[in-house]
C-alpha cells in the first residue's frame, strides 16, 4: 500500500479489556483511509495467554497496521489511588510513554472507545510548546461553580479552564523526554487524585495543554443529554458534533456500555465492528453474557426468568430489593424463597412473607437456584463472589435499577418500548 501517514496509537490494558481494546482496533482499521498505517502498541503487564490469539487473527485480517505488545513493569504502580470502580492500574501505563516509545508523538487511545473516522486530521494537529493535546471535560462545565471548584483545591490545579479528559490524548513525546516530564509524572502517582492519572496529566502538563474539537472524544452519555447541554451553554459545534458522530465514540459511562447492554446510545455501532469477530469464543462467551445481563433491564424478563428455578433469591433487603419483590409477586413468580443480606440487623425482618438471611444460609443446587441481585453498588463484587463459589452465569442475574440517565441514553426504539415519552 502507499503510505501517506504512519500514525503511532498506544492502547493499555489489561486481561479484562483485550477483546474491547481489538474491536477498537478493528473501527480504527476499517475507517483508515487508502494511505493511512496504524502503528499500534499495547502497553501490558504479564502474559496475556490466549489473548495473542485474537490478536494475531487481528493483524491477519488488515494489512493497514502493525501491532506490537510493549510490556510494563506493573511494580511501578504499586502504589497508586484508585477511586473509581472502573479504573485499573492499566490506565497508568499512558504516564510511561514519554520512555517507552522513541516516536516524536503518538496518540493515546482508551480501549471503550470507536473510531469512527480516519484519524490523520487528529494526529496533524500541530502542539507546538503543548506536552498533551484533549477534548475539553464536559463534566466540568456541567457542574456547580462549587463542585467545580471543590474539584479544583483537591487537584491543586490553578485553573479547570484548560482540562481535558484522558481517554484521547496527543502525546508530544520528544518534547515530554526534553523537558523530563515522565519523571514528573512519576512523581505525581504518589499522590491521592480523585481522577487518578487524569488528574495527573492535566496537574503536570498545565499551560501546556491543548484543546482539540469535541468530536475527537464524544461520551455516550452526553448525546441522550443534548437538551441539557444547550441550557448549560454547551457551544453549539459540540452538541452538533454529538449529533453527527464522525470522530471517536467514547463510551466512559460504565452501566451504559455496549458489552453491558445493547441497548443504549451508539452501542449498536460497538457491536457492528464486534460481529466481524462473531467466529471467536470471545465474542461468543460476551454476547452470552450481555444477553444474561439484559434480563436484569425488565421486570418482564426477571419474572419470565424465575419461572425455571425452583427457588429465587434476592439479594440485598433494601427497598429497591423490595420493590423487586412486590414487581415479581403482582406477576405470580412463586419462586422467591428470601432475601441475603449480610447485615445483622436486616436478618431480623421478613418482608411479606420472605425472611433475611445470610449468605452462608444458602444450599446452591445449580439450575435450580437462582440469585437476584439488588444491590447497586456492590453488584458486580456480589456476582463475582457467587462466580468463585462456583455459581453458574446463567444463575444469576443483576437487576437495574432505572434513573433518568438510563431513559436519557436507552436509543429511540427502547424508549418506546419501554414506554418512556419524551
Amino acid at each position: 500500500m502507499d503510505i501517506h501517514m504512519e500514525i503511532p496509537v498506544v492502547f493499555a490494558t489489561d486481561e479484562n479489556y483485550l477483546f474491547y481494546t481489538a474491536v477498537a482496533i478493528t473501527s480504527m482499521a476499517e475507517n483508515a483511509k487508502a494511505d493511512t498505517f496504524y502503528k499500534v502498541y499495547i502497553l501490558v503487564s504479564g502474559e496475556l495467554g490466549k489473548g495473542h490469539l485474537l490478536f494475531d487473527k487481528l493483524q491477519e485480517k488488515y494489512d493497514n497496521l502493525k501491532i506490537h505488545f510493549l510490556p510494563v513493569e506493573e511494580s511501578l504502580f504499586r502504589n497508586v489511588h484508585i477511586h473509581n470502580s472502573h479504573v485499573t492500574k492499566a490506565t497508568f501505563y499512558r504516564l510511561l510513554l514519554g520512555n517507552l516509545l522513541q516516536e516524536d508523538k503518538c496518540l493515546y487511545l482508551d480501549s471503550d472507545i470507536i473510531v469512527n473516522t480516519d484519524l490523520q486530521e487528529l494526529y496533524a494537529t500541530e502542539l507546538q510548546s503543548a506536552y498533551i493535546a484533549g477534548v475539553r471535560d464536559l463534566w466540568l462545565d456541567l457542574m456547580e461553580e462549587e463542585e467545580r471548584e471543590e474539584r479544583r483545591i483537591k487537584t491543586g490545579i490553578p485553573s479547570m479552564e484548560q482540562y481535558v479528559n484522558a481517554g484521547v490524548l496527543l502525546f508530544h513525546l520528544k518534547k515530554i523526554r526534553r523537558d523530563g516530564m515522565t519523571e514528573k509524572f512519576c512523581a505525581h502517582m504518589q499522590k491521592d487524585y480523585p481522577y487518578e492519572d487524569q488528574d495527573i496529566v492535566n496537574v503536570c502538563c498545565y499551560d501546556h495543554i491543548r484543546r482539540l474539537p469535541a468530536k475527537w472524544n464524544l461520551f455516550t452519555l452526553f448525546m441522550g443529554q443534548r437538551e441539557m447541554l444547550e441550557q448549560k451553554g454547551i457551544d453549539k459545534e459540540t452538541i452538533h458534533q454529538m449529533k453527527e458522530r464522525k470522530g471517536i465514540i467514547h463510551y466512559a459511562t460504565p452501566f451504559i456500555r455496549p458489552w453491558e447492554s445493547r441497548r443504549f446510545l451508539c452501542n449498536d455501532i460497538w457491536w457492528q465492528y464486534a460481529e466481524i469477530w462473531r467466529d471467536t469464543p470471545e465474542f461468543r462467551r460476551l454476547e452470552k453474557s450481555v444477553r444474561q445481563r439484559e434480563i436484569g433491564y425488565s421486570e418482564e424478563a426477571t419474572a419470565a426468568y424465575c419461572t425455571a428455578y425452583r427457588t429465587v433469591y434476592i439479594w440485598g433487603f433494601t427497598a429497591f430489593g423490595r420493590s423487586l419483590l412486590n414487581a415479581l409477586m403482582e406477576r405470580e413468580v412463586n419462586q422467591i424463597s428470601a432475601f441475603i443480606d449480610n447485615d445483622a440487623e436486616k436478618q431480623k425482618f421478613t418482608y411479606c412473607g420472605k425472611p433475611v438471611a445470610p449468605s452462608g444460609s444458602i444450599n446452591y443446587e445449580p439450575g435450580k437456584c437462582a440469585f437476584l441481585i439488588a444491590s447497586q453498588k456492590s453488584g458486580k463484587e456480589i456476582q463475582k463472589m457467587l462466580a468463585e463459589k462456583g455459581v453458574r452465569e446463567e444463575d444469576i442475574v443483576c437487576f437495574i435499577r432505572k434513573n433518568d440517565y438510563y431513559y436519557q441514553c436507552l436509543r429511540p426504539e427502547f424508549r418506546k418500548e419501554e414506554g418512556f415519552v419524551d
